[in-house]
């Protein structure tokens, strides 16, 4: 019994002590005769002096049984006595009651919803329900129907999360039934759909959510979702949908039939004999759609350097300048990440003072099998856009700078470091790098 209960019962003890001795009050200043339920038999004046006592004696006894009462509720379980509920919920033919995980409104790795009333193996119901099962033989409690794993990892396990790697293939899943008994009438789910959700790019963790819907279930849709969590926190990743990898598998005639990229739009249909939204409650019917997806971490490198014009000198982060000098620039640009990046552009912001040199503009990559050929100008006024490249490949594009009065920048000394002096652009991320001038006038 704890220091809280022993308290409570002692302030019952004490708010009937005090009722009996107000009651006693009150019986003995009562002057008027008080009669039997019969009316025929006055109370005596002994039994009306000492009544007082007698209602204390009841209210002692009621203390007494109220301790008792709250002592033995204490003893009986609580926080850390409760039995745990083991996860299978058919042990010989006994259907074990799965406590309701929470649904929540944000992503985690259980997420599920909406409530809804269950079923079990034995005892299923009369009407349309998705997913309501809490003991299916092969998958456990149903609303829990939406899983990951990897499809380039050896071993890899259907999971509620998983850590994913930039560069992967990862294969998601969500399990669909209708739970209606067969024997009932309108058993079968009209205008079954699913649809998923999946950001195309996330930081730190993303969630994929699957949702199915009919228009004559209770409730009308459902849905769970699984997480996928990145190696940092302020990691961004991409995720792309594999195009024309969703499937979807059931003991029915749709086995194996691809399903449209419609299912991350507005959804597509689902079936048992065909795809036209009509889910029977055979277990043939019963089933699964799988879909895939890669893990892409868009990045790049930018490098600028420079170097006086017609020299063998090596190409550096900082270079002498002074009036009527010509200097060649070089920007170098890889892509790091895992995806083909497209339309990536180049640009340069020269300080007061600097002209960038007509028709000296020369590029080098695959396409021009790494040598450097003439490209047109741009790179110092609107930028130039060096074309796609995939993971590792880079180019190198290089110009002529004419130091026209060096004066006129914002020398600090004899240095002069121009934040940004080139930038390269590709969809969703800008990268600039700084060049230092040093003077020499």
């Amino acid at each position: 019994m704890t220091s809280s209960q022993i308290f409570l019962s002692f302030f019952i003890g004490l708010l009937t002590a005090a009722m009996a001795g107000t009651v006693s009050y009150l019986w003995r200043r009562h002057q008027q005769s008080v009669f039997t339920t019969t009316g025929s038999l006055r109370f005596r004046d002994t039994f009306r002096h000492r009544s007082g006592f007698l209602i204390a004696l009841i209210g002692l006894v009621f203390g007494f049984a109220a301790w008792g009462f709250i002592a033995s509720v204490g003893d009986t379980g609580g926080g850390n006595n409760a039995a745990s509920i083991p996860p299978s919920s058919a042990h010989g033919g006994v259907v074990v009651q799965i406590p309701d995980p929470q649904p929540t409104t944000t992503f985690s790795p259980a997420e599920w919803g909406p409530s809804r009333d269950t079923v079990s193996s034995l005892s299923r119901n009369s009407v349309v329900t998705i997913n309501a099962m809490l003991d299916n033989p092969v998958r456990g409690d149903e609303r829990n129907f939406a899983q990951v794993r990897g499809l380039d990892e050896a071993n890899s396990e259907y999971g509620d999360q998983m850590i994913v790697r930039p560069g992967l293939v990862y294969v998601g899943v969500f399990h669909f039934a209708n739970d209606a008994s067969p024997d009932s009438p309108g058993s079968i789910a009209n205008d079954t759909h699913i649809r998923i959700q999946m950001p195309g790019v996330a930081t730190g963790a993303a969630g994929a959510r699957g949702i199915i819907s009919s228009s004559n279930a209770a409730p009308s849709e459902v849905w769970d979702g699984f997480t996928v969590l990145f190696d940092s926190p302020a990691d961004q990743y991409a995720l792309r949908y594999v195009q024309g990898s969703a499937t979807i598998h059931s003991g029915g005639p749709v086995n194996g039939t691809p399903l449209s990229d419609d299912i991350f739009v507005g959804g597509v249909l689902l079936g048992c004999d065909a795809l036209d939204g009509k889910l029977g409650p055979a277990p043939e019917c019963e089933g699964f759609v799988t879909f895939r997806f890669r893990v892409d971490q868009p990045d790049f490198d930018v490098i600028v350097e420079a170097r006086q014009k017609g020299t063998d000198a090596a190409y550096m982060d900082n270079v002498e300048v002074s009036a009527g000098d010509v200097v060649q620039v070089r920007v170098t640009y890889q892509n790091q990440g895992t995806t083909q990046q497209d339309k990536v552009g180049l640009r340069v912001r020269l300080p007061e003072g600097f002209r960038y040199v007509r028709e000296s503009s020369e590029i080098a990559n695959e396409t021009t099998g790494g040598k450097y050929r003439k490209t047109i100008d741009g790179i110092a006024t609107t930028g130039y856009n060096i074309g796609s490249y995939q993971p590792r490949g880079n180019a190198f594009f290089k110009f002529d700078v004419m130091v026209d009065d060096p004066g006129k920048a914002p020398f600090v000394g004899p240095w002069l470091t121009v934040d940004d002096f080139a930038t390269a652009a590709t969809t969703g991320e800008t990268k600039g790098v700084p060049l230092t001038f040093i003077s020499v006038r």
